[in-house]
């Protein structure tokens, strides 16, 4: 079955400390039950893209039994839309601004308190910015992939002070794009990387900064372009699915080079006794042993 697939892809293995944390982007055209196994893996977050504000009920009913799955809407928001939300109330809801497009305050107050997505493509001018001044339990994107932000940009995003927020970025940026970006004390910065390949230069720059990297990637990918990226610290993966049907049986060894792998003894020192937890003393010793207390 497709879940059981989707269980074995996705989930941790025995012998690994814990899956790389995942946000897996998929289509509304996706199986309900695969959807609702991928939003139950361990470390995996559910983002969902959509042709419009409606969904189909079978998917509504997936995405309430999830834990905080992602949903892209568009503005205007009408009444139909805000009574399907109310089936989903944990739902986090992602925004994409083209350029130009702000973000409508009262629209999006008027939906509760949830946390907001919000991806701003397109220069951050004065207005825009304003228009996301009041977001704050919200991660704020700015997409400077193929452009170089001005001073006047960087300082408008830094001042969004009350969001996490994060930058994102193609794999052809060059290195020094990092420093520029090191005062805006962001969340994370996203890597797109057309190909699943991060050119050795930015791949170095990405494992000194101070921030945590997602690099997005494109299925299919391989275990040799996921173990380029095991050199870069607070990791985590970006997967580009699409529709969820038959989904990749060999994603787990894609990933496996990112798993820490616990089967191999560990080195160091050799633990000390296990305490009786009652009494918080050594358990007894077998009799006959060679540190056994004499007979009474």
């Amino acid at each position: 079955m497709l879940s059981l697939a989707l269980g074995l892809v996705l989930g941790a293995a025995p012998g690994f400390l814990q899956p790389v944390p995942l946000r897996a982007e998929v289509s509304e055209d996706s199986d309900e039950q695969a959807l609702l196994d991928l939003c139950h893996l361990p470390g995996a977050e559910l983002q969902l893209r959509t042709r419009s504000n409606m969904l189909s009920s079978a998917t509504l009913e997936a995405l309430h039994r999830c834990r905080a799955p992602a949903v892209q809407l568009r503005l205007p928001l009408l009444d139909a839309h805000q009574d399907q939300l109310a089936r989903i109330p944990r739902a986090q809801l992602l925004f994409e601004l083209a350029p130009g497009e702000g973000l409508d305050w009262m629209q999006v107050s008027a939906l509760g308190p949830r946390r907001l997505l919000v991806r701003v493509h397109g220069p951050l001018t004065a207005a825009r910015a304003a228009s996301l001044a009041r977001l704050r339990n919200a991660e704020i994107e700015l997409d400077l992939r193929g452009r170089a932000p001005n001073a006047d940009e960087l300082a408008r995003f830094r001042d969004l002070a009350r969001a996490d927020r994060a930058v994102r970025i193609d794999a052809q940026a060059p290195p020094q794009l990092l420093a520029a970006l090191a005062p805006l004390k962001l969340s994370g910065v996203v890597v797109e990387a057309p190909g699943n390949a991060i050119p050795p230069a930015l791949l170095a720059a990405l494992s000194a900064a101070p921030w945590p990297v997602r690099v997005a990637l494109t299925w299919p990918f391989t275990a040799h372009q996921t173990a380029a990226l095991a050199r870069v610290h607070q990791l985590s993966l970006e997967l580009h699915l699409g529709t969820l049907d038959d989904r990749p049986r060999h994603l787990k060894a894609a990933l496996a080079p990112l798993q820490p792998d616990l089967s191999k003894p560990a080195r160091g020192p050799a633990p000390g006794p296990v305490l009786d937890p009652a009494l918080q003393r050594p358990p007894p010793h077998a009799p006959g042993s060679a540190h056994a207390p004499p007979p009474p």
